[in-house]
Parts: C-alpha cells; structure tokens; sequence
C-alpha cells in the first residue's frame, strides 16, 4: 500500500536542506519584475498534522486538504508528520516541500501558506522531536492534531507538541478511548472537532432557549434525552454533554430546588432524522428538536409557557476546516 508522504503534494528535497529548499520555493520572482509569492508568505501560527498509522493514503490526502482550506483564512506553517512501517531497516526520514497562495477577489487579498511533510519509520519516533524543532517557527504559536494515533502511550512520545501547543486538537468521531481519555498534560487546551462542528446547531437551539428566563427551562424538568443514528454518534454524546453542562448553569442561577434531570443519550437508527431531543416536564411544558443533517432542516416544537413555538430552520456539521477554526480559536 502507498505510504500517506507519498499521496500528499509537495517537491522531494533531502532532510538536511529542507529549510533552505522551501526558502527558495518562495523566491521565484514574477515575470516583468512582479512581486514574488514571498511578499505574502505571513504566517500566523506552526500547524502541525501528526498522522497515525490508521491512516490510508486516501483519507491522510482528505485530512491534509482539509488544513489547507483551514490556511486559506489562517495562514500558517503546516508540518505534516507521515509515520510509515519500517522495512529492510530503512530508519532515515523523507521530506518535502508545498506552497500554495490563495487569491481572493484582488491581488491584495492574497495570502500564503507552505507545508513541509516529513515521512519517518516508526521505530525512530521518540526521536521525532529533535527533527521536527528545526522546523517549527518559534516566534509564532503552535498547534498540533494527533490524528489516529490510537495509541495512549505512542502520544506520550510526542510530549514536546504536547506540551508545548497551544492547542492540541482531536476528534472524537474517529479516535478510540485510550485517546479520548489520555492524561493530556494540560488538559484545558484539547478541543474536540466533533464539538466543534456542532456550532449551527449550539447557536440555533441556544438561540431560542435563551429569551426564557433559567427557571423555566429547569424547574419541572425531569428528563432530556438526546437520540442520534450511528453517524453521527460522536457529535450527538457531545450535544447532550453540552446540554447537561447548560441545564446545570441554569440551575445555579435560578436556585432551582427541583432535583436534576437525568440526561440519556440513545443511538439507534431514526425514521427521517439524524438527531431529535427530547425535554420532559412534570407539567404541560415541552421541548422537542429534530434535524436532518442530509438536508439540513432543523424543527423545533415547543411550549414553556407563553404558548405553542414551530420553528423551522437550516443547519448542518461545519465541515473539517471550519471546524478546526472554532477548535482551536474559540
């Protein structure tokens, strides 16, 4: 099977040289004495993309695309790492190097990002760190995405990305336990990408929920449940998370003495839906939400109180690279 470095683009240059190689990629000035691509080259942040073995060719070539429609908006130095099985004791690591500009409506929109792409054995990935210092811009904040590592203790070899990022970011749709619940070293700065493709529908459900005072979203209230079909499982365990967390503030703020919901999550395969949720109250109140995520409809039926609600609205999943903005920005 191809390796994911060879599926990614970008020009084959020695190791040792990579960054003088990339240097020149930038220095190619216009025909007639035009400005050249490097008078753009601002990048804001190091981005480093840590493949695991999991990967195919294909989906590394889907994810790596993805960070790139992500530097179109935040320029940035993308690292890519490609681990690869070590055959016939082979343990040198392979490099090359990308840029690409984006122009937008004017030539003073454009804006630049460059990716260098680094393939090494697996057996050499404790020593990983010390190639990829080189490469990291250290003026500039770095951020790291471990993407099916699948393995709690070959993440503990990267600790320098680890602990050094700005932000880590993983998705749980994708990834097992043993990376959903490693012992990050600084907990507080891992997002989720599969909450963060929820933001549409945060806002809109949020959105409503907030022009009615705490208590009357929570008192009375006995039990949420969220259900969701098998694709979209990841994303539909993190909305009734947030739920919970929302319902819990309101509670706090409104002093409310009934006893707290209990908040269940179901996957099973729905009619004409990818997600519904349900509130129930003690009384006649009620709180129901659907979508479709293949169409995009959303519906909301209500009544808290000031009488029966039917909206209707359009939502869907960020995709992986807007995703990846609200992630790591927000």
């Amino acid at each position: 099977m191809p390796a994911i470095f060879d599926a990614l683009p970008g020009l084959e240059v020695p190791m040792r040289s990579v960054l003088s190689e990339l240097a020149a990629l930038w220095e190619m000035g216009g025909p007639g004495g035009k400005s050249a691509p490097s008078e753009y080259r601002a990048s804001q942040m190091t981005f480093v993309l840590h493949f695991g073995v999991d990967h195919t060719p294909e989906t590394g070539r889907q994810t790596f695309d993805a960070v790139l429609r992500f530097s179109q908006r935040y320029p940035c130095r993308i690292v890519a790492l490609c681990p690869r099985m070590t055959e016939g004791g082979d343990d040198t690591l392979s490099a090359k190097v990308f840029g690409e500009c984006f122009i937008g409506s004017s030539r003073q929109e454009m804006s630049c990002c460059e990716a260098i792409i680094v393939g090494y054995p697996e057996s050499q990935r404790g020593f990983l760190e010390n190639q990829v210092t080189t490469l990291i811009e250290n003026d500039l904040p770095l951020y790291y995405w471990p993407s099916r590592i699948h393995s709690a203790s070959k993440l503990g070899d990267y600790g320098f990305f680890l602990k050094h990022a700005k932000r880590i970011v993983i998705d749980s749709a994708i990834e097992n336990s043993s990376v959903t619940d490693f012992e990050w070293p600084e907990g507080g700065t891992v997002r989720d990408l599969a909450a963060a493709r929820l933001l549409q529908i945060r806002q809109s459900v949020g959105q409503f929920l907030s022009s009615f005072p705490p208590s009357v979203l929570v008192d009375g209230l006995q039990s949420v449940e969220v259900a969701a079909d098998g694709s979209c499982e990841a994303e539909a365990r993190l909305l009734s998370s947030w739920v919970k967390a929302r319902i819990e503030a309101c509670r706090r703020l409104s002093s409310s003495v009934s006893p707290p919901p209990e908040v269940t999550l179901t996957t099973s395969r729905l009619e004409c839906e990818s997600m519904a949720m349900r509130w129930a109250y003690a009384g006649d109140r009620r709180f129901y939400w659907t979508v479709c995520l293949e169409t995009g409809r959303a519906r909301l039926e209500a009544d808290l109180g000031a009488g029966e609600v039917v909206l209707n609205s359009v939502v869907r999943l960020l995709s992986t690279s807007e995703a990846l903005g609200d992630a790591l920005f927000f």
